[in-house]
């Protein structure tokens, strides 16, 4: 439990890293609306921002329980070998059960779900300024 909590423990620098991209994101996806015509675009990039967020939250939680840590291990043993074509002195990768052992960064799941929180409660709002109308 005490694993979750750290987990969903924002960290500041990620935290801006996520809420610039998702509002980069969703001016660029207004922006892109905008040009073609028709009403609701800011409301439908606040949704898709919020959307995008949460499914990057839940991939890194599926990251974090050690689901894809196969695919990552396998990936980056082929890109180690089709590197060592070129530099012939790197050390190969270690064994599947080696590496697991070895210490690695974990996901952060606060800051993707913090992000889709913030948009769509912005959203939630909108719609309900412009029903209100």
């Amino acid at each position: 439990m005490r694993d979750l909590f750290s987990a969903l423990k924002p960290q500041k620098r990620r935290l801006i890293q996520y809420a610039l991209s998702a509002v980069v994101f969703c001016c660029a996806y207004g922006v892109y609306r905008g040009r073609s015509g028709g009403g609701g675009v800011w409301t439908e990039a606040l949704f898709l921002t919020a959307l995008l967020m949460a499914v990057l939250g839940c991939w890194a939680l599926v990251r974090r329980l050690g689901l894809f840590d196969l695919t990552e291990y396998s990936w980056k043993r082929f890109v180690r070998g089709l590197s060592r074509w070129t530099n012939a002195e790197r050390d190969p990768m270690p064994a599947y059960a080696e590496w697991l052992q070895e210490p690695r960064e974990r996901a952060g799941l606060g800051e993707p779900l913090l992000c889709a929180l913030v948009f769509f409660v912005l959203y939630l709002i909108a719609e309900f300024l412009l029903k209100a109308q």
